[in-house]
């Protein structure tokens, strides 16, 4: 029970100086830490000196920070790196944003062409828009511009194969991924009665 109470008041806490987005978000109200109004409610050995804790209401949040612009942002010097253009698409696509994904891709891209895991993700983000001859593009020269050539990137482009219809192509780069080790493709080429030699 005493850290149910502790909970409330740490959650009573954050509510309030979040400005109100918070309690919107899970549907709470500031009264969640009411209950509490000492810290010897939560620790009964704290001493008899312990202070009342506050009790957060409207007037006593602190006011919302002013909104940042898009404008402010263009000309910050991260967006000059193509990591940060890359690690864009990577949230965008984990949103299911693939348009806005591949754009930041190719923006990645264009600052960093050898970037064959950037080539790799513009694939994906393709081939989650049905774009597949595109996906198979990016892929393929993800596939070029790799030292090692990646068994992930053989896998992804099978996928994308198979999707697209062309099973022989599929399974010729899940054989691929297989033979360097990728445990999907090795999983699918057992699946499909193929054996790897």
């Amino acid at each position: 029970m005493q850290t149910l109470m502790f909970k409330g008041i740490v959650l009573g806490l954050i509510m309030g100086l979040a400005g109100g987005v918070l309690p919107a978000m899970v549907g709470a109200q500031n009264s969640v830490h009411q209950d509490v109004t000492t810290t010897r409610d939560i620790d009964p050995s704290l001493s008899d000196r312990a202070q009342p804790l506050p009790v957060l209401n409207d007037k006593d949040r602190i006011p919302a920070a002013a909104p940042i612009t898009l404008a402010a942002v263009d000309h910050h010097p991260v967006k000059q790196s193509p990591d940060y253009w890359y690690d864009r698409g990577g949230l965008q696509s984990a949103y299911g944003a693939y348009q806005a994904a591949a754009q930041s891709y190719r923006k990645a891209i264009a600052m960093a062409p050898q970037y064959a895991d950037a080539h790799f993700q513009l694939g994906v983000a393709y081939g989650e828009l049905h774009q597949f001859e595109a996906a198979i593009k990016a892929m393929t020269q993800a596939i070029d511009l790799s030292d090692d050539q990646h068994a992930r990137y053989y896998y992804g482009r099978g996928r994308v194969y198979l999707l697209a219809g062309e099973e022989n192509q599929a399974m010729r780069d899940f054989m691929e991924a297989g033979f360097r080790g990728h445990s999907d493709a090795r999983a699918y080429l057992q699946d499909a009665g193929v054996t790897l030699q």
